[in-house]
């Protein structure tokens, strides 16, 4: 539905009133009339399909009892956090981020492979606080 403009209504005289109060009793009562016919076919569709519900509810829950069984059972096997020895997270780096011209030559600005190599926050050229570029050494 689409939002319109709300007119101000004024200088109405006693007919006019009188006709709008019995249009909207009309109103009202077709509404409450389509309401209930809305109810009673709902109804008639629920009574129809009751029995399926019913018999697919069944087939859920014995399904389910069974595969919460099989999880119990095999709880370490599926649960269990399986980490390999000496394994960590990476650090991705973009490469779009920097280019050839900001970096000097043989600076190294990602992680290596050993744990304490790691980049210094005045060596890198992205500035994460201003997010802005720089160039390696200058600040």
């Amino acid at each position: 539905m689409a939002r319109t403009k709300k007119t101000v209504v004024s200088g109405i005289n006693r007919e006019q009133a009188e006709q709008a109060f019995a249009d909207f009793a009309a109103a009202d009562a077709k509404v409450q009339n389509l309401t209930s016919k809305m109810d009673i076919e709902m109804t008639r569709i629920r009574e129809k399909y009751a029995d399926q519900l019913a018999e697919q509810n069944a087939r859920k829950e014995a399904a389910f009892e069974i595969v919460q069984a099989y999880a119990v059972e095999n709880k370490d096997e599926l649960f269990s956090k399986k980490k390999k020895r000496g394994e960590r997270p990476r650090r991705v780096r973009f490469s779009h981020r920097h280019t050839e011209a900001e970096e000097p030559e043989g600076l190294h600005l990602g992680s290596g492979d050993e744990p304490g190599q790691r980049t210094s926050p005045f060596v890198h050229p992205y500035d994460g606080r201003t997010g802005q570029t720089r160039i390696a050494g200058r600040s």
